[in-house]
């Protein structure tokens, strides 16, 4: 990435969105204030802090905001054979 220009390192753009099922939403709002994140490779740094911010938020804030089973939320579900599912 290094090598390429700085015009070539503007243009390419970044785009980072979270969306959180389940818990409480609006705490992500603290790490994606406006829901999206936007960077170029010139200046990915931005992109890099969030990724580190959710990486923290999801260790520490996002995991204690479910105390009960009703606090979960299912987002998908998929069935497998059992033989396959066994090792």
């Amino acid at each position: 990435l290094q090598k390429l220009d700085d015009s070539k390192r503007q243009s390419i753009k970044i785009s980072v969105s979270g969306y959180q099922s389940g818990g409480d939403p609006n705490r992500l709002l603290s790490i994606i204030p406006n829901g999206i994140m936007r960077c170029t490779l010139l200046n990915p740094e931005p992109c890099f802090a969030l990724f580190e911010s959710a990486v923290k938020y999801l260790k520490t804030d996002y995991i204690n905001q479910f105390n009960s089973l009703d606090d979960y939320n299912v987002t998908d579900t998929y069935l497998a054979d059992y033989q396959d599912s066994v090792p």
